[in-house]
């Protein structure tokens, strides 16, 4: 028979997730700074074993907060998962991109990018969408290279649609500005989340 999800024992604030804890007083003078409270619940410990933390709800709004016991700071409590995907999402950036070559593995250029040029691969022009095609010498199979707009009909367009709606306008002038359909303007709005 399967756990009640109430019989599943919670932790008192989040796990710590590579190496990131960030639920701590926040008050640089305070001894309890940087110390991260317990994950485990503290009503059934003894004074002298509780951490320096109570947990509390908001009144007004629904957040659980912290207060540090020894200097009455007030925080709330966060998600280290939260924090760990958002330093990965701006990370991304940094990553490098890997060379584009011959999708095939068994092929000898399968390693060789298409920067190298002409000696191991031809142009063979443009697929549909307006990707660059490319044909490898070696095993004679094409292959395309996506752009960063590659499925956009008006690339020129999303920089200043991206601005109308930074601006608050409403989605009605964006299509009238613009000079684009309401599709279009959710098609690109889509390709902004999706590219950030």
């Amino acid at each position: 028979m399967d756990k009640i999800s109430s019989d599943i024992k919670q932790p008192r604030i989040p796990v710590e997730i590579n190496d990131i804890q960030v639920n701590f007083c926040k008050n640089p003078l305070c001894q309890n700074y940087g110390v991260p409270a317990s994950t485990e619940s503290q009503v059934k410990l003894h004074k002298s074993q509780k951490d320096c933390y109570k947990l509390s709800s908001g009144s007004r709004k629904p957040v659980t907060k912290l207060i540090c016991k020894s200097c009455n700071e007030l925080f709330p409590v966060k998600s280290n998962q939260g924090i760990w995907d958002e330093l990965q999402r701006i990370e991304e950036y940094l990553k490098e991109t890997p060379e584009v070559s011959c999708p095939d593995n068994s092929c000898k250029n399968n390693l060789i990018s298409i920067k190298l040029g002409k000696e191991f691969y031809q142009s063979f022009g443009k697929t549909k969408s307006g990707s660059s095609r490319y044909r490898c010498k070696s095993c004679k199979k094409t292959f395309s290279v996506k752009q960063s707009t590659t499925g956009q009909k008006q690339p020129h367009k999303n920089n200043l649609i991206f601005k109308l709606l930074m601006n608050k306008s409403p989605l009605r002038r964006i299509c009238e500005v613009a000079d684009v359909g309401m599709a279009t303007v959710m098609q690109k709005l889509i390709f902004c989340i999706n590219s950030a």
